[in-house]
C-alpha cells in the first residue's frame, strides 16, 4: 500500500468519523452555511402545505444575515411535477408515475420540489423582521430551519415569502449548460459528459480555478454475471462464450431515430438543479427488451450530481419480454458498479470508510474490502486535478457477499469474474477503478435500480466531504407580521 504524507489529513477524517457517534461539546466556529457549502435542498411540497394553490412565480426564497441585519434574495428554482400516465405504456395499471415534464398548471402544489443550496443559506430572522415589500405581508412566511446530524448545535435558515408584487430577478450564479447533442453538462465548478448509448458518466473535468480542467475520469461501469434460464433457451451473461457483461452492450438509452420509444427532456432554465430525464432499457447485443424500459433522471447540482431510476428483473417480466409460457429464472452470480478513471488520475489518492491515502499509479494495491450491508458506501479520489466524491446505495439485500470493488492496474483487466469481449472497456486501463461488488444473489428477483450521487469538487478536498452522505434534518415555522406559530 502506498501513502502521501498526509497524515495530518487523515487525523481529520478520523475525527469527523469519530464525531458521528458521539455529541459534540463544543460549537463548530463557522456557521452551517459556511461549512456544508456543496450540499442541496430538494423541499418537496407536502411539507410545505401553507402554500399549497399558491402561483409559483409568487413563492420567492430569502436567506437573513446578521451582520447586515437584512434579507438576501437567494438562488432558488421549484420544478413542478405531475402524477401522469406513461405515455409508452396507455391503458396499463402500472403507467402512472411523477414526472418532472407533464404539463402542470403553474400552481404549487404536494408533489412540487422547492429546491436551493446550503451555502446561500443564512442566519436566524428576529420574528418581526420582513422583506421590504408590502403585499408580502398579507401572507404567511415559512421558516426553514437545517439542522447538521452531526452537531445539532449549528443551523442554517432559509425564508419563504409570497408575493404577487415581487418583480427580483432571482440571482442565478452557477452557470448551468447543457449540450443535448453531446450530452455534456456543467456548472461553472466542473464539466461532465454522459455516453449517449448508455447514459452513464465517461468523461469529468473540475475547471479551474478549482481544479486544473483536465478530464480524470475514464467510465462508471455497470456489470453483471448469471444467467438466464427461458426453459427453452439459456443465455449465459458475462461468462466466456456467452454475453458480454459490457456496460456499453448491457445498458441502452433510445435513441431519436428510435420514435417509438424515444424521451429527452431537460430543465430549459436551471438555476440551482437542471433535471436530465430519458428513457432506457437493457440489452444483450442486438436484442433490446422494450418490456423493462425505464426512465433514468439526472439531476445535476451546482456541485454535484444524481442518477436513478432502473427496471426490476422479475420472471414475470421477463416471460412477457420473451413471450414464453415456460417459467423464467434468472441465476445471478455477480454485480458491480465502478468508477473507473484515466491515466490523468496519476497522483491522486483514494479513501474510503476503510482505506485511507492510497495513491493511484497504476501499480496493484492491497485494501481492505469490508463493506456494510445494506451498502451505503462512499469513495473519494482528489489531488490537484479536482476531486471526485461518491456515495452509492443498493436496496436489494439479497446478494450474500458485499465487498469494496478496487483496481489500480496500468495494464487494465477486472478484479471480478466478469468476461468482458475484446478486452476491457474504455481506455483499456485501469487507474485506481473503484466501486461496489455484490457476489451470489439469492432471489429470482433481481433490481437493477440505480442510485449514484458524485461530488465534483475542488482539488486536495477531504474533510469537507466525508460527511456528505449524512441527511440533513429540518424545522419548519410559520408567521405572519404579527403572529409567530411553531408548527
Amino acid at each position: 500500500m502506498k501513502h502521501k504524507n498526509i497524515n495530518s489529513l487523515i487525523l481529520l477524517i478520523t475525527a469527523l468519523l469519530l464525531s458521528l457517534s458521539v455529541t459534540p461539546l463544543l460549537v463548530n466556529a463557522k456557521q452551517l452555511y459556511q461549512e456544508r457549502i456543496h450540499e442541496p435542498v430538494v423541499l418537496r411540497g407536502e411539507i410545505l402545505s401553507a402554500f399549497y394553490d399558491v402561483p409559483i412565480n409568487e413563492i420567492y426564497v430569502y436567506a437573513y444575515y446578521d451582520s447586515t441585519k437584512s434579507y438576501h434574495l437567494i438562488p432558488f428554482q421549484i420544478d413542478e411535477m405531475e402524477f401522469a400516465e406513461d405515455p409508452f405504456k396507455p391503458g396499463k395499471a402500472d403507467a402512472w408515475q411523477d414526472f418532472y415534464f407533464a404539463p402542470d398548471d403553474g400552481m404549487f402544489d404536494f408533489r412540487d420540489e422547492l429546491v436551493f443550496i446550503i451555502r446561500d443559506m443564512g442566519d436566524r430572522a428576529p420574528d418581526e423582521a420582513w422583506i421590504e415589500n408590502e403585499e408580502s405581508k398579507k401572507y404567511e412566511r415559512l421558516e426553514i430551519k437545517l439542522c447538521d446530524p452531526i452537531d445539532r448545535a449549528n443551523f442554517a435558515y432559509a425564508y419563504i415569502f409570497r408575493s404577487p408584487t415581487m418583480t427580483d430577478d432571482i440571482p442565478a450564479p452557477y452557470d448551468f449548460s447543457f449540450d443535448s447533442q453531446k450530452h455534456i453538462a456543467g456548472t461553472k465548478f466542473y464539466s461532465l459528459r454522459l455516453g449517449k448509448s448508455n447514459g452513464l458518466i465517461e468523461d469529468v473535468r473540475v475547471l479551474p480555478p478549482f481544479g486544473t480542467g483536465v478530464d480524470f475520469f475514464d467510465t462508471q461501469k455497470l456489470r453483471f454475471v448469471g444467467v438466464f434460464d427461458l426453459g427453452i433457451l439459456t443465455i449465459p451473461i458475462g461468462k466466456n462464450g456467452g454475453q458480454a457483461a459490457n456496460d456499453r452492450d448491457n445498458l441502452y438509452v433510445y435513441q431519436e431515430n428510435d420514435v417509438d420509444n424515444y424521451h429527452l427532456y431537460f430543465t430549459p432554465k436551471p438555476v440551482v438543479r437542471l433535471v436530465r430525464e430519458v428513457r432506457q432499457t437493457i440489452r444483450f447485443g442486438t436484442f433490446v427488451m422494450n418490456q423493462t424500459a425505464f426512465y433514468v433522471k439526472t439531476k445535476f447540482y451546482p456541485f454535484s450530481g444524481t442518477i436513478s431510476g432502473g427496471a426490476d428483473l422479475d420472471p414475470e417480466t421477463l416471460k412477457k419480454e420473451f413471450q414464453l409460457e415456460e417459467d423464467v429464472y434468472i441465476q445471478l452470480e455477480l454485480l458491480r458498479q465502478s468508477w473507473d478513471f484515466n491515466r490523468a488520475a496519476e497522483g491522486m489518492t483514494f479513501f474510503n470508510r476503510i482505506n485511507e491515502g492510497i495513491v493511484i499509479d497504476g501499480i496493484p494495491d492491497q485494501v481492505n474490502k469490508t463493506v456494510s450491508s445494506p451498502v451505503e458506501e462512499w469513495t473519494l479520489t482528489t489531488g490537484n486535478q479536482g476531486s471526485m466524491f461518491s456515495y452509492v446505495q443498493f436496496e436489494d439485500s439479497s446478494w450474500q457477499q458485499v465487498e469494496l470493488y478496487f483496481l489500480d492496474n496500468k495494464t487494465g483487466g477486472q478484479a471480478d469474474n466478469t468476461f468482458i469481449e475484446g478486452g476491457d472497456t474504455g481506455d483499456s486501463v485501469s487507474y485506481g477503478d473503484q466501486g461496489i461488488l455484490l457476489q451470489n444473489h439469492a432471489s429470482e428477483n433481481l433490481s437493477l435500480k440505480l442510485d449514484f450521487t458524485a461530488y465534483f469538487l475542488h482539488g486536495n478536498s477531504i474533510s469537507l466531504l466525508t460527511h456528505i452522505f449524512k441527511k440533513m434534518s429540518w424545522v419548519i415555522s410559520s408567521a405572519t407580521t404579527g403572529d409567530f406559530v411553531r408548527l
